[in-house]
């Protein structure tokens, strides 16, 4: 029950309310029995934040696709995060316990935007690494919801693209090839210029070729091998893209690809397993 002093001011906790809605007035009642009623108040509990989440699509705005996910490789510095949130909250990214981003203004963090119930905005400056990036959201009340943190590894030293020259044909010769990382290595006719980490996956079959290398750190000068079957004759050199997009500098050497096929058995009495006999 209410208790009041002695100028009549009374105080009364209420029990623990559910959460949402509520209309609460109070009547008094003298001792003759007759009831007062006080007017209205209206109240709004809030005992957590609206389900709040994190797209999984990453923007980036340089490698090989303009989108990651949670646990991949990208060479830009500068990722794009979005999601849903209870419309006032404020909205904060960390990198560990560092605050990068935030829906307040704050000198030297990226700016998010909340705009209803939608957030976007910029983590920026992220070194090169492996980052936990955790969302954090405060709605008007101090309620806070924290998402399970996720990693994104930043990569912008581009690998190392080392050919071994030969003289192959285009029919079942291999190229090889060593990197100093993980990537994919594309051997590309000469002719062409502009390449691109983009381009490389947009030139026809018979200008390139692709091979994945796995490095090992045991054996760095391990070779992979890339097919010539099926490419035109040319000069080709080597280009490598790691898994962040990074492309190498054009190989140092060719390669030197040739019409023709490869004899087994003999020729005119001369064994001639292995040899390339270039056609007209």
């Amino acid at each position: 029950f209410p208790s009041h002093d002695n100028q009549g001011i009374w105080t009364f906790s209420t029990p623990s309310l559910a959460e949402g809605s509520h209309s609460i007035h109070v009547e008094v009642i003298d001792d003759t029995g007759k009831a007062v009623a006080s007017n209205e108040i209206h109240l709004q509990v809030d005992l957590s934040v609206t389900p709040a989440t994190i797209t999984p699509e990453i923007g980036t705005d340089k490698g090989v696709t303009e989108n990651i996910q949670a646990g991949d490789y990208t060479r830009d510095s500068t990722l794009a995060l979005s999601g849903t949130v209870e419309a006032g909250s404020l909205v904060e990214v960390f990198d560990g316990s560092n605050l990068i981003a935030s829906s307040n203004t704050i000198a030297g963090v990226g700016k998010l935007q909340v705009t209803g119930t939608t957030w976007s905005g910029i983590a920026k400056w992220l070194t090169n690494g492996t980052h936990s990036l955790t969302v954090k959201f405060t709605d008007a009340v101090g309620n806070t919801k924290q998402l399970d943190p996720f990693d994104v590894t930043i990569d912008t030293s581009p690998p190392s693209s080392n050919l071994i020259y030969a003289k192959l044909t285009n029919h079942g010769d291999n190229a090889k090839a060593y990197s100093n990382q993980n990537a994919t290595f594309y051997l590309v006719n000469t002719l062409l210029t502009d390449i691109t980490a983009q381009s490389l996956t947009e030139l026809s079959s018979d200008t390139v070729a692709s091979a994945q290398h796995v490095f090992d750190p045991a054996e760095p000068k391990r070779t992979t091998n890339i097919s010539t079957t099926g490419l035109v004759a040319g000069t080709y050199a080597m280009y490598a893209v790691d898994r962040s997009g990074n492309l190498s500098k054009v190989s140092t050497n060719t390669v030197q690809v040739m019409d023709g096929y490869t004899l087994h058995g003999s020729y005119n009495g001369v064994n001639v397993e292995g040899w390339n006999l270039i056609m007209p």
